[in-house]
């Protein structure tokens, strides 16, 4: 088998063992998005309750895993306090099962405006 069938068969979710026998893989990838969001709505604590994207609104069921990024940009040519990143993550589940990863960006400066990035959609 070439590689660019074994490539395709392995995207295309279709495995072919060694015998030739061809069966179906639950393996998924990781579809990025990186979409800014105009409209979520947050719990008292800051975790995301409801977005919409693409026109359909999206309702958070579980918030399966959060933490916080201070890293900085590589872009950035100085690497000081004020050119750290200020980003709250959140892995979430949607009652129609999907599940994305999202991003609250509260910037570099005191009183920057919040920004959500819907960043990517998760197997």
């Amino acid at each position: 088998m070439s590689s660019y069938h074994a490539w395709n068969a392995w995207f295309n979710r279709t495995l072919i063992r060694p015998d030739g026998i061809a069966f179906t893989s639950t393996r998924m990838m990781n579809a990025f998005i990186g979409k800014t969001l105009t409209e979520v709505q947050t719990a008292p604590g800051g975790q995301p309750r409801s977005f919409r994207w693409n026109g359909d609104l999206w309702i958070v069921d579980q918030v399966m895993k959060e933490w916080q990024d201070f890293d900085y940009s590589p872009l950035s040519p100085k690497k000081d306090w004020r050119t750290r990143r200020h980003r709250n993550y959140f892995h979430v589940s949607t009652l129609s099962g999907r599940s994305f990863e999202m991003y609250c960006d509260r910037g570099t400066k005191l009183g920057a405006r919040i920004t959500w990035v819907l960043a990517k959609e998760l197997s």
